[in-house]
């Protein structure tokens, strides 16, 4: 699993040992030093463990585990039974609930059956289908590919299970879910920059928040800057458990004998306040800041401890600002969202889109991948600004967005400005975002396009269309489509068409139903979206972009499926 967190240095002349040999009680906490994380026996051993025990605790009653769960031992134990794909696909779903539509799973024929009981070709397409869900969930997994996992990678499928297990432990850890977060505002800062703020970053100012609450003796610990070795020799952890839950008994960790005693008391006081799974106590020793992220979300969701919002007025601005900064369509955030991660391969994290596009330097940095060359960085402008100039500068880097996409990419932007997107006008961004995507796709199918053949922004529609019903028609299915508004997409039979005829066996007819009540026209839109990712295509729709034919999202999908079948050609023909 993945290291341990750095080690920090102790002191000159500081050891466990000299802390020990003095009583607790004639130890002054301003003399208290932070002490070095435990050494890991072995490399990522205490992450293993959570996650065995996060999975059998998780997953322990599918029945199409049954004959790998529980499971037993250590990383290797935990690496094998992930190669298949099968229990990847298991583990994101009950973290991020509806992520995989389950049918569309390859499972073993028999119960009992192994991950080496699987086709390489099954195993492949799971693995895929795992890392394009996780990726449209919002994990950050560019670097991680369907081959890696299937060969049993332990750095691949280490990946892949922190950001996973991420997803189900984060979960109520933002200012939407929590609004009381608003609290751990800096001067100067307003709402909506904690709207993009990662997590990991909430739950260490929450934690740094309770730490100066309980004190001007607990100043010289702060700020604190990260999760692993600042919190490795549980004293920081001791005092919030003190701050949030105030009834139990003290921690005391100043005369616990070593590092993982002082972990093992703060782990069961842990316990007292929430039922909800802990990491060992090794891995507090240890440093592990992705297991001190699962222990301080835990602790955070039982006792937040954070009081409610201030004077009614506050409250109102907080709404207005939660309001303001996210786009009227939460589904087309979530769209445009993934699609912008693919493009910024995870450089950043983009959470809320109207906050972390403002400043106009990651719409730049699209704007490169789609047209290289047309940014002038000597005149952009890269975050972090400085407070007094970030609008000013955050104006001249949207001035340039908007020059590029209407001189350099003809797109028609009528009446937005730079300072529309500085100002978080979510209309005009969605707009924005959807001709960047629009251009994106045609950028795309350009470069699969007969020598010769350009394909203007009019035409793009008739492209696509044509191709959908000439493939339809070459796999001798009988349907077809007027545009990508024709009300008889909303059952989902003439996309699950497209993907039979695209890769003959990739579809089973078995599952699809007829389509005609809105439940069973979820149900294909749900199988085909999977069923098109198991099959390695990057998808941006969502089921209810299908029943509810959203004409945008359909063309987008179906020339996915064209750039897909002419890379799948192009492979075969050099293999």
């Amino acid at each position: 699993m993945g290291a341990a967190a750095s080690q920090a240095a102790a002191p000159a002349g500081t050891d466990d040992l000299e802390l020990r040999e003095k009583e607790p009680e004639d130890i002054e906490l301003d003399t208290w030093t932070r002490l070095p994380p435990l050494p890991c026996a072995e490399p990522g051993s205490a992450e293993a463990e959570f996650c065995v025990t996060y999975i059998n605790t998780r997953l322990g009653r599918d029945p199409a585990l049954a004959g790998r769960l529980p499971l037993a031992g250590g990383a290797p134990a935990l690496f094998n039974a992930c190669s298949d794909g099968v229990l990847l696909c298991k583990l994101l779903n009950t973290c991020a609930p509806d992520s995989i539509d389950e049918r569309a799973v390859n499972l073993p024929t028999a119960a009992a059956a192994t991950p080496a009981s699987q086709s390489c070709e099954d195993a492949l397409q799971n693995c895929e289908l795992a890392l394009n869900a996780a990726r449209a969930a919002g994990c950050s997994l560019s670097a991680v590919a369907a081959e890696d996992v299937a060969s049993g990678s332990e750095a691949a499928i280490s990946e892949c299970l922190w950001q996973f297990i991420r997803l189900g432990v984060l979960q109520g850890v933002s200012v939407r879910d929590a609004p009381a977060l608003a609290a751990l505002r800096r001067p100067g800062e307003d709402v909506p920059a904690l709207l993009d703020a990662p997590p990991e970053q909430l739950l260490l100012r929450w934690l740094a928040h309770h730490l100066a609450a309980a004190g001007p003796a607990w100043d010289a610990w702060l700020p604190l800057r990260d999760m692993g070795a600042e919190l490795a020799d549980s004293t920081a952890l001791a005092c919030l458990l003190g701050q949030i839950a105030p009834e139990l008994a003290p921690v005391s960790v100043q005369g616990e004998p070593s590092l993982l005693a002082r972990a093992e008391a703060v782990r069961t006081a842990a316990a007292e306040v929430t039922s909800e799974m802990l990491p060992p106590a090794r891995a507090i020793a240890e440093g592990n800041a992705h297991l001190n992220v699962v222990l301080l979300a835990a602790l955070f969701r039982a006792r937040p401890a954070l009081g409610a919002l201030g004077a009614a007025g506050e409250q109102t601005q907080l709404a207005a600002g939660l309001e303001e900064y996210s786009l009227e369509d939460s589904r087309e955030e979530r769209t445009f969202r993934v699609w912008l991660q693919s493009l910024l391969r995870d450089e950043v994290a983009l959470r809320s889109l109207a906050e972390g596009l403002r400043d106009g330097y990651w719409l730049l940095r699209v704007l490169d991948a789609l047209a290289p060359g047309a940014v002038d960085w000597r005149t952009a402008h890269r975050p972090p600004l400085k407070p007094l100039l970030r609008r000013p500068l955050s104006i001249e880097n949207c001035n340039q967005v908007v020059r590029i996409a209407r001189r350099l990419l003809g797109l028609p932007l009528v009446n937005i400005g730079g300072v529309d997107i500085v100002g978080g006008r979510t209309k005009l961004l969605a707009a924005i975002l959807w001709q960047l995507m629009r251009f994106h796709t045609r950028a795309l199918l350009q470069s699969i396009a007969p020598p010769g053949r350009r394909i203007t922004d009019a035409e793009l529609d008739r492209f696509v269309l044509s191709w959908a019903n000439a493939r339809a028609a070459a796999g001798g299915k009988a349907r077809r489509i007027g545009s990508f508004s024709d009300p008889s997409l909303a059952s989902g039979l003439f996309l699950v068409d497209q993907l039979s005829a695209i890769e003959p066996g990739s579809v089973n007819f078995a599952l699809v139903t007829p389509g005609g009540t809105p439940a069973e026209r979820e149900l294909n839109a749900k199988y085909l979206i999977s069923s098109a990712r198991k099959m390695g295509c990057l998808i941006f729709l969502l089921w209810e972009d299908v029943v509810e034919v959203n004409s945008r999202m359909l063309l987008v999908f179906v020339a996915s499926l064209m750039v897909h079948t002419a890379a799948r050609a192009e492979s075969r023909e050099t293999a």
